[in-house]
């Protein structure tokens, strides 16, 4: 048992009980939008072995706690009863489930997960039982708290933004994580969550800034909790197999933003402070500037801090560039240089201009009658052409053809323009 939780006033009895490996209907199959194979048997995960995952007692949790909090702190692995209570059932509106479909993304099949409802609400409400536990560190917690690194799959932030943390930089390392997701390991995201979810109890003991090389990790995994927390993920966030991270489920992205701060950004972003190198992450892509070179033995070292982590670098997406040489691109967001001044100018590529200038002519000349299609593009160059300073002669007349095609729409279109796209940028002021 925890240590602490005797002092609890009231006890409950147990309020749900893990699935067992096998109990989850991981149905491979064809899914929306795929156009590949399907198969109607069912995959279920290799068996659990190994005396750290035996018969557990039950913990008892405090009522005042929340359902939610009961639900996650009462788990536990019975082989002769495996199932969720029919009253949390009840809550999470049905059994939680994820079809798995095979998905052509950029040229690349991966194995996609569709989850219904009922799933949709058990990652909610355990994103909502993690963030409890973030928001209860102190000041060495600001990383957990705050993802300073991340700049994917976190408020306020998208491609442009990551991008725009890279203009004063002269020379690029970029590089990619191969198969992320899947690459996520189960056991030590167990521990950070487990160690969250028990900080109180643990924080004197374990550091949360240093957290990946602490050598009391140990105390972790000799409390019940580990090993229940452990077959949650196994169980209703992992992929296909019952190993790393389902893609496409609801947390994910988070708890993949949740571990990489934990076993490689936090790492990462000390070492590049001490190298005067700016390091950001979307989601797995890596990008690393500096004013000076980034040299073979800067870049052996962070291919070292990426396999500690339990990640892969992507030989064939990784470059080595220098902006004097031409546009960078980072996350597909360029950078160009500009003589005597000190930041890059950042330019929308010049590929998906081509083609948001191609389909609005088409639409202009009622060659094709797509709207929908060009809305999307003409959203993402409007935060750029709203973002971006100063505006560039090209930026105005694609700004120009965006503001025809909207009074073009709206004469066929239910409703009025949408303000966003009509609504002329003001000037700033010199």
């Amino acid at each position: 048992m925890v240590a602490g939780s005797e002092e609890r006033s009231s006890l409950i009895a147990v309020a749900c009980r893990t699935a067992l490996p096998g109990s989850v209907a991981y149905r491979f199959g064809r899914g929306r939008g795929s156009d590949h194979e399907s198969w109607s048997a069912t995959n279920r995960p290799p068996p659990i072995t190994g005396s750290s995952f035996g018969l557990l007692n039950p913990l008892r949790v405090d009522p005042s706690a929340g359902w939610a909090e009961a639900l996650f702190n009462s788990l536990w692995e019975d082989e002769m009863d495996n199932h969720i209570s029919p009253d949390y059932l009840g809550v999470l509106g049905g059994k939680p489930n994820m079809d798995f479909f095979w998905k052509e993304v950029a040229g690349k099949r991966r194995l996609i997960g569709n989850p219904n409802k009922a799933m949709r609400v058990l990652h909610r409400l355990f994103g909502d039982y993690i963030l409890k536990g973030v928001k209860s560190t102190d000041d060495s917690g600001y990383g957990i708290r705050k993802l300073p690194s991340a700049t994917g799959c976190v408020p306020d932030s998208n491609p442009l933004k990551n991008a725009q943390k890279h203009a004063k930089g002269r020379f690029f390392y970029i590089t990619d994580l191969k198969n992320a997701y899947p690459s996520v390991d189960l056991d030590r995201l167990a521990l950070v969550i487990v160690y969250l979810s028990r900080y109180e109890d643990y924080c004197t003991e374990i550091s949360t800034k240093f957290f990946a090389e602490d050598r009391y990790l140990g105390l972790l995994r000799e409390t019940p909790l580990f090993g229940q927390m452990f077959l949650l993920l196994r169980h209703y966030f992992a992929g296909m197999q019952g190993t790393g991270l389902a893609v496409g489920g609801p947390l994910s992205p988070y708890l993949m933003n949740l571990y990489c701060e934990v076993y490689l950004d936090s790492r990462l972003r000390r070492w590049c402070e001490r190298h005067d190198i700016i390091y950001t992450r979307y989601v797995d892509d890596l990008a690393f500037s500096s004013a000076i070179p980034i040299d073979e033995n800067q870049r052996r070292e962070i291919r070292r801090f990426v396999r500690e982590s339990g990640f892969e670098v992507n030989r064939r997406k990784s470059k080595v560039l220098a902006l004097v040489q031409g546009t960078v691109f980072i996350t597909k967001v360029g950078l160009e240089y500009q003589p005597g001044k000190e930041a890059a100018r950042v330019v929308f590529p010049q590929g998906k201009r081509r083609t948001l200038h191609t389909l609005i002519g088409s639409y202009l000349t009622e060659q094709t009658d797509w709207p929908e299609k060009v809305s999307g593009l003409i959203a993402e160059f409007l935060y750029h052409y709203k973002n971006v300073w100063p505006k560039t002669e090209t930026d105005k007349k694609t700004f120009a053809l965006c503001q025809a095609f909207e009074r073009e729409w709206a004469k066929y279109r239910k409703g009025p323009a949408p303000r966003r796209t009509m609504k002329k940028v003001p000037k700033r002021r010199r």
